[in-house]
């Protein structure tokens, strides 16, 4: 935990544990990061998608692999990803809903295979694409 982390857990209490990661996050010094990881494209609003596919083309380009979360129906080109995942039909309200599901999934099934402790993620990071 950061200094600062472990200033605002003495706030809280002084009776706390600090449980450092055991996990080897080094990357294989031969492979681009492309190469390390999966791409993980949500099809959700029609109205940014045609931006979107030219995105999962660069990062195929470049040697990555595409997961695809699309709603049922969805006009979906099977060259843009290696696995499509389809959601069942539901009101667009809760689309989101189904998408986090299979997405916790995801992520959790990772970080096991990985050997990672689920229950302590170690640099946490979000990437949010702003239109």
């Amino acid at each position: 935990a950061s200094p600062r982390r472990q200033d605002l857990l003495r706030l809280l209490t002084d009776d706390f544990i600090i449980c450092p990661a055991d996990a080897d996050e080094t990357l294989p010094k031969n492979m681009p990061p492309e190469q390390q990881i999966e791409t993980l494209a949500l099809r959700k609003a029609e109205d940014v998608f045609a931006k979107m596919i030219s995105n999962i083309r660069e990062v195929r380009s470049r040697g990555a692999k595409v997961i695809m979360i699309a709603g049922t129906g969805a006009q979906v080109d099977a060259s843009l990803c290696d696995h499509l995942i389809t959601l069942p039909p539901v009101n667009n309200e809760f689309a989101p809903f189904g998408a986090a599901i299979v997405l916790q999934y995801i992520a959790y099934y990772a970080a096991t295979a990985r050997g990672l402790n689920v229950d302590q993620p170690r640099n946490l990071a979000k990437s949010v694409t702003v239109e």
